[in-house]
């Protein structure tokens, strides 16, 4: 599975001018802010869009088709390394979750970025995959497209309990029992039938109009009428608000299946969408960033208060390296895991978590078997592995093909029989070949590093020495290896 030898190291250029250059020009990407961005308040505001009644189902072949038309637009052309980047600042942003106490009115959206899944992103946007989407085509997508684009790419979890649970969390299809995604449910369709799996063609998409105006008012700032706060104080600490967020986001009844988001359906098992292209863009943009030179970024932006000069924690120079392709994947979801779920119980984190979809012929919503906040889910996994598979492989495709390979060309290889150039690159074999590009010793080192990083400056509810640190992250290293051997 995980080979045992060493991760090879890219040898770094001087490394802080870059890093320096790039933090400063995508800094004010606002898909890594506080609030919605912009560009996405729609996909929140329109009834129709955010109950995915106007959407297309959430099917590998519908995420190749839209990439497909942006790819022919004749506004922009951009390449596979434009795109694979442009997607993840214009359509990623992780972590959206529901007040369940307000409801929307006018200019008052009741969706924020404060689900555990914000930190991350935030530091790959701003940090890791350095970039903009200033010049993305958005004429060459209509507003229900670029919504859907955003809803299968953008990782989160709502956990608001429903009316209709009886029935579904007791009806799921295509619960997947391993890493490849063999189904004991309902099986997986034909990779072209019509429907989750196959290309959409306009044939599951919903044309009607949207009968709902858009509540969208003036932007506001990020203010909170909370544990004893003023309603007029905006809040920049994270400590704070880490406490404000969890008096208001917990005080509701949770479901016992919530919706995962970010999830689309393959034949071979639903994949987290966002963490692929994410895994992808990295490798087209490789970074390894000293945790020093994070620092230094972390302590000149508003969003951050680093906790590293507490008793028990690193200093930043103790922390090592983080490879972005690492953290856009495997190491970035399993410091959230074993730090989020280590501190109550190590030996319950839960790391492949079984979900499933209602139906896996008009996939739209991907329902976690049980209610474990921060878990990492089967999707995950797959997410993971597929796109440090294609992420490490990627740049030596790009030049086989003489920079003509476009971003749906890959993944349309990839999810199907045909493989990626051959047939022993390829979705239904990502187990058998995770070991060519990953290493147990990368894994551990990649996982401690991040997730040492990850308690030092993001707002979690216990402080953490690194040796608890460290057992935490091997434990959840241990529980995915455990997990992709079954």
């Amino acid at each position: 599975m995980f080979p045992s030898q060493g991760w090879p190291q890219r040898p770094s250029l001087s490394w802080l001018l870059v890093f320096v250059a790039t933090f400063w020009c995508v800094a004010g990407q606002e898909n890594a802010g506080m609030t919605i961005s912009p560009s996405l308040v729609e996909c929140y505001s329109n009834a129709s869009l955010l109950s995915g009644d106007a959407l297309p189902t959430f099917g590998i072949g519908q995420l190749i088709d839209l990439i497909r038309k942006v790819e022919n637009s004749p506004y922009t052309r951009l390449d596979l390394r434009s795109m694979a980047v442009q997607l993840t600042h214009r359509f990623r942003q992780d972590g959206i979750r529901r007040d369940p106490r307000t409801m929307a009115s006018e200019g008052v959206i009741p969706y924020t970025p404060a689900g555990p899944e914000f930190f991350r992103h935030t530091i790959l946007l701003k940090m890791l995959i350095p970039g903009n989407a200033y010049n993305f085509p958005n004429a060459s997508l209509t507003t229900a497209e670029q919504c859907a684009l955003h809803f299968m790419l953008s990782s989160t979890v709502d956990d608001i309990q429903r009316n209709n649970e009886d029935s579904e969390c007791s009806n799921l299809r295509n619960y997947e029992t391993d890493v490849s995604g063999s189904s004991t449910g309902g099986g997986a369709s034909g990779y072209r039938q019509p429907g989750g799996g196959g290309y959409s063609s306009g044939v599951s998409w919903n044309s009607r109009r949207y009968p709902q105006q858009s509540t969208r008012g003036p932007r506001r700032s990020r203010r909170e009428a909370a544990a004893g706060l003023e309603s007029d104080v905006e809040i920049l600490d994270p400590t704070l608000e880490a406490e404000v967020n969890k008096a208001k986001y917990t005080n509701y009844a949770h479901s016992r299946c919530p919706i995962q988001g970010g999830v689309v359906f393959t034949p071979w098992g639903a994949v987290s969408a966002g963490t692929v292209i994410a895994g992808i863009a990295a490798g087209l943009v490789p970074q390894t960033v000293s945790t020093r030179d994070l620092a230094v970024a972390i302590q000149r932006s508003k969003y951050f208060t680093s906790r590293a000069s507490r008793p028990g924690m690193s200093s930043a120079d103790t922390l090592g390296s983080i490879n972005n392709k690492w953290a856009a994947t495997f190491s970035g979801d399993l410091a959230q895991v074993a730090l989020l779920q280590g501190p109550q119980d190590p030996t319950r984190m839960a790391v492949g978590l079984p979900a499933g979809w209602t139906s896996t012929l008009e996939p739209k919503k991907y329902y976690l078997s049980q209610p474990v906040d921060g878990a990492m889910s089967e999707a995950d996994v797959r997410g993971c592995i597929d796109g440090m598979l294609l992420g490490s492989n990627v740049n030596d495709w790009y030049s086989r093909s003489r920079s003509n390979l476009r971003l749906s060309q890959l993944l349309d290889m990839y999810y199907s029989e045909r493989g990626v150039f051959d047939r022993n690159t390829r979705a239904c074999l990502r187990r058998e070949r995770i070991g060519d590009v990953a290493t147990t010793t990368a894994l551990d080192a990649q996982t401690e590093a991040f997730s040492k990083f990850y308690g030092a400056n993001n707002p979690i509810t216990v402080t953490m020495s690194d040796d608890v640190i460290t057992s935490l992250s091997d434990t959840a290293v241990n529980k995915l290896q455990s997990f992709i051997r079954t």
